[in-house]
């Protein structure tokens, strides 16, 4: 559609001169690569609010996650909720390297054998098509919209909608009635974020569906489906109410169903981050420490009930002098402990920001059992509780005894305590505690302090983690990814 609305103006367009709307939008493009600041200004004194939300929308969809300040100059109202909606939308920002390492993950072919988790451990296992989702012969559906730039918003605030009315068949077809590509892609991720905003947990099914459909974004959907379902959803670890899970246990198991016949293995990854998110949130959360939630949850959960109460003890109690023994003897009692108590709804809590300390596999770990850890990070499992437990302490010191680590702010962990700690962890009778302990202090050990010992160490795996980079030399954080934005804004009215 673009380029034959393009056709009526050849040749270098003088934005000044223009009057028509195709030409102002072959003109803004135009003029952001050359001078961006002018273009914005110019796009802001744009008197016509369909014409100026055209042209932001044609900048926004060309440059996602560039155009911020096409964003700052534009004055309150539509175009810059549109503006900012879309910069704010991380997974719409270009990353060539990102889409080079993930490829296509097949059981062959995993990116997870190359790098730590991101989004990539959301792709489906196998071709989407070797099986027939419930919703494939739904048809497009025209939507009406003010004017023909603004195709995209329009399709999206139709499906949203059709979403919010549990009409999920028009809301896929209002999708599909978009240009294969990013925002038709953009527009199914939308509507299954509109779907949780509106339904909870009872759409958990419908909006992995609508993540199905969201392509390229599938990964990030489901992220964000997790994330509503899990994250915010959970109670406080501490509330020993009658159901008090169970939205979440809900809006997990129709996730489930729905996804277990069509990819069993991406369902249980699925199924595993929103446990991750949801155990990190209770525990957020909670006032008193204790593992009421294992009385409640699926198997499935226990570790991750355990990696989100250990990071609230460490962050509470980290600065206190404590030998391995203390400190497991310590996490083993508030695991057994319960309150009776019950706690009132609260307020959505922050998402951290959990550093991965595991970005790549060294020789022979590949093949250890593994877990994601509070969110998109990634530890190693142990069968037993207690021991698992201990590495999920010890995963916790790492990254809130790290001075310049994000998670770090504001805790009580000291450096000088969470070293200490992975130092007795070396010399633990149980391989995979001593191989974690020698994986995080290579990571945090910035000032080589622990180098000789790990080189000498008698266990060839400890010894392995010296050829792992400490973290203020690794290439680039993990993506984090943010709750979800706002649904896009509404079209003005063109009268």
């Amino acid at each position: 559609m673009l380029p034959l609305l393009l056709a009526a103006c050849s040749g270098p367009v003088d934005f000044a001169s223009c009057t028509d709307a195709p030409c102002i939008e072959e003109a803004v493009l135009a003029g952001w690569g050359r001078d961006p600041a002018a273009t914005a200004a110019r796009v802001a004194a744009i008197e016509d609010p369909v014409v100026r939300l055209a042209a932001v929308t044609t900048l926004a969809e060309a440059h996602p996650g560039e155009t911020r300040a096409l964003c700052r100059a534009l004055p309150e109202g539509e175009a810059r909720r549109r503006c900012d909606d879309v910069n704010g939308r991380l997974h719409l920002a270009p990353r060539p390297a990102d889409a080079a390492r993930s490829g296509s993950a097949t059981p062959a072919s995993d990116p997870l054998a190359v790098r730590g988790p991101s989004m990539t451990l959301l792709l489906p296992s196998r071709p989407l098509g070797s099986v027939p989702l419930p919703w494939a012969r739904v048809a497009s559906v025209d939507v009406d919209c003010p004017h023909p730039l603004l195709s995209n918003v329009c399709g999206a605030e139709a499906a949203e909608e059709a979403a919010r009315l549990g009409a999920w068949a028009r809301a896929i077809g209002a999708c599909r009635g978009l240009e294969p590509g990013p925002w038709r892609d953009e527009c199914a991720f939308q509507a299954a974020e509109a779907a949780l905003e509106t339904h909870g947990s009872a759409a958990g099914g419908e909006a992995a569906l609508l993540c199905l459909e969201s392509g390229a974004f599938s990964p990030s959907c489901l992220a964000h489906a997790a994330m509503a379902l899990g994250g915010r959803a959970a109670p406080a670890a501490d509330d020993a109410s009658r159901g008090a899970w169970n939205a979440v246990l809900e809006g997990e198991r129709a996730m489930s169903e729905r996804l277990v016949p069509i990819d069993p293995i991406l369902a249980r990854r699925v199924s595993e981050r929103l446990w991750s998110e949801a155990t990190l949130a209770s525990y957020q959360r909670a006032v008193h420490l204790v593992g009421n939630p294992l009385d409640v949850l699926p198997p499935v959960a226990a570790p991750h009930v355990r990696a989100a109460l250990a990071w609230r003890l460490w962050a509470m109690e980290g600065r206190r002098a404590r030998t391995l023994a203390d400190w497991q003897a310590r996490i083993d009692r508030a695991l057994g402990d319960r309150s009776d108590q019950t706690r009132p709804v609260s307020e959505p809590v922050p998402r951290l920001r959990v550093i991965t300390l595991w970005e790549v596999f060294l020789p022979g770990e590949a093949q250890m059992p593994t877990v994601l850890y509070l969110g998109q990070a990634r530890r190693a499992v142990a069968e037993d509780p207690s021991t698992d437990a201990l590495l999920c302490l010890l995963e916790a010191a790492a990254r809130l005894s790290l001075p310049t680590s994000p998670a770090a702010a504001g805790a009580t962990g000291s450096p000088d305590a969470g070293l200490l700690l992975f130092a007795e962890a070396l010399d633990h009778p149980v391989p995979v505690v001593r191989w974690t302990a020698g994986r995080l202090l290579a990571a945090i050990d910035a000032q080589g302090r622990y180098v000789e010992r790990l080189e000498q160490h008698p266990d060839p795996r400890v010894r392995a983690q010296r050829m792992r980079p400490a973290l203020h030399s690794l290439a680039s954080p993990p993506e984090v990814m943010g709750p979800a934005t706002p649904a896009r804004p509404r079209a003005p009215d063109p009268g």
